[in-house]
């Protein structure tokens, strides 16, 4: 007997809600199954994220006026680099200490080949567009081009300056001197004698921002005409000092500030011109001056060399001249014990003397190595807290046995005759460290800075040092110890030095017979 077997036909749309029903469930389970394995890993790393953004502090707002400088230059570079290389390299590590925040770009005609790769590189140059070159042509346009700019880009920008490619600026210097003078209506530069216009002279000049703001609001022209003239408009007389003289000539209320006396300015024109160019070029030419103009690729250098800033030291380079003398403070000749306070650290024989801001460098870890060397570590106001500077030294096995950290407060008990004469914040406290390893009795000191690696090795100092006596009677008031202290192979100075001295046998101590 025949059996039938009857299918029951499902319709196709329920098949395609079954079909999206199981995929539904599955997923679900997927989920539910791997949330352990997905969800919570990624839920605690947005956690950590969120936790590590709300610990982080907020960027400081940095409120030091904007000061911006255009510097005039060609297509040849070589004097940009000097400028690179000098006073712009001392702004740049200075950047932090300055009056001001500082940009500066230098301002080319037109853009060439060669000049867009050196702009990839350094991001310092502004092209004006300008066809026109040549000297004194139209330098009233891109003196006005470039005020746009500065307007346009910085508009919180307190002071703008335009200079030359062959000035050199001494900072911290000249800067010093601007935030004295600063104002929102300033004029500052070297002004041109027997003018009935006050016309600074385009090598450097300086105006703040209400003049800026009014100048570029004016139309520009080219010549006098019936529409532009001085009254209501911007006429370029080639020369860009002598332009702005008449821009601002309507106003009444201009800061003209000439600084004549501070500013060497040398015109090519003149029959002595490079003998008057060198004339001022010295050691102390910044100690009198602010501006060199005329300034060769090789002049620049040899100021920067005059100038003599470094990490260490923020002012002139030592001269050796009497500039002033302290009378005897009262709070240093009374009330202090002839001999210095001593704390319960054990003497030492080799002491290394660092001071340092920073956190424990390679040079400060390499030297707290050395097992028989001890060392001492000359803090200031911005020097991290004893605790976490030590715990970062990260001492070895082979770690000297005596590290000290000298607080701030330490080294106004124990030595207060000098805490109290050298100044905070300055390099000259590590004095304070050589008279610490004095009193605990050296025999050797190690003077180190905290980004100079170096080896020690005593037995590289035996028999090296004589007993010598100098005689105390010195006819000369620069004297060059160092000759004495067993290098022979170059010659050597103590830091501040005048190096136009270090050649002259004068300025060696005479030894007794």
């Amino acid at each position: 007997m025949e059996r039938r077997v009857h299918s029951v036909k499902m319709p196709s749309g329920f098949k395609c809600v079954m079909i999206c029903i199981f995929w539904v469930v599955l997923v679900i389970g997927f989920l539910l199954f791997s949330r352990h394995l997905i969800w919570q890993p990624v839920y605690r790393s947005l956690v950590r994220e969120t936790h590590h953004q709300v610990r982080n502090p907020l960027p400081t707002i940095d409120n030091r006026p904007l000061l911006v400088m255009g510097i005039l230059s060609t297509e040849n570079g070589a004097l940009r680099d000097a400028q690179r290389s000098t006073w712009l390299s001392t702004i740049h590590m200075l950047r932090d200490q300055l009056p001001f925040r500082i940009i500066h770009k230098f301002l080319l005609d037109r853009p060439t080949n060669d000049t867009i790769i050196e702009n990839d590189r350094y991001n310092d140059i502004v092209f004006l567009n300008d066809t026109r070159s040549g000297w004194a042509v139209k330098f009233g346009y891109k003196l006005y081009v470039w005020y746009k700019y500065i307007y346009e880009n910085y508009p919180d920008t307190l002071l703008a300056a335009k200079l030359d490619d062959d000035v050199f600026l001494c900072v911290p210097q000249l800067l010093k001197r601007l935030d004295e003078l600063k104002s929102t209506k300033l004029h500052y530069g070297w002004k041109h004698y027997g003018n009935t216009v006050k016309a600074i002279d385009e090598a450097f000049v300086v105006i703040g921002k209400d003049l800026l703001d009014r100048i570029v609001k004016r139309e520009y022209c080219v010549k006098v005409s019936s529409t532009c003239n001085d009254t209501i408009g911007l006429v370029d007389r080639n020369y860009a000092g002598w332009s702005m003289g008449f821009w601002l000539r309507i106003y009444d209320d201009v800061d003209f500030q000439p600084d004549n006396d501070r500013i060497i300015m040398v015109k090519n024109h003149t029959l002595d011109f490079e003998k008057r160019v060198l004339k001022n070029i010295k050691p102390g030419f910044c100690s009198k001056y602010v501006i060199n103009h005329k300034s060769s690729a090789q002049v620049m250098k040899q100021l920067h060399v005059y100038n003599n800033i470094s990490d260490a030291v923020t002012g002139s380079i030592f001269s050796g001249d009497i500039v002033r003398k302290l009378l005897p403070i009262p709070s240093l000749t009374k009330h202090h014990n002839a001999f210095a306070i001593m704390d319960k650290t054990p003497v030492c024989d080799n002491w290394a003397v660092v001071t340092t801001i920073n956190y424990p460098s390679n040079a400060v870890k390499n030297m707290a190595s050395f097992p028989n060397w001890c060392l001492v570590i000359v803090a200031d106001t911005k020097t991290p807290p004893e605790s976490i500077y030590l715990s970062e030294i990260e001492m070895t096995s082979n770690a000297s046995k005596i590290i000290k950290y000298l607080s701030v407060k330490e080294q106004t008990i124990l030595y207060p005759l000098l805490s109290e004469i050298i100044p905070l914040n300055s390099f000259g406290r590590k004095n304070i460290g050589y008279m610490y390893a004095i009193h605990h009795k050296a025999k050797l000191i190690w003077d180190f800075d905290d980004d100079n690696d170096g080896t020690v090795d005593l037995n590289d100092f035996k028999g090296l040092f004589p007993y010598v006596t100098v005689c105390n009677v010195s006819h000369d008031i620069l004297l060059n110890p160092y000759p004495y202290f067993g290098v022979t192979e170059t010659r050597t100075w103590p830091r501040g030095f005048p190096l136009q001295y270090i050649k002259n046998k004068e300025t060696l101590p005479k030894l007794c017979n």
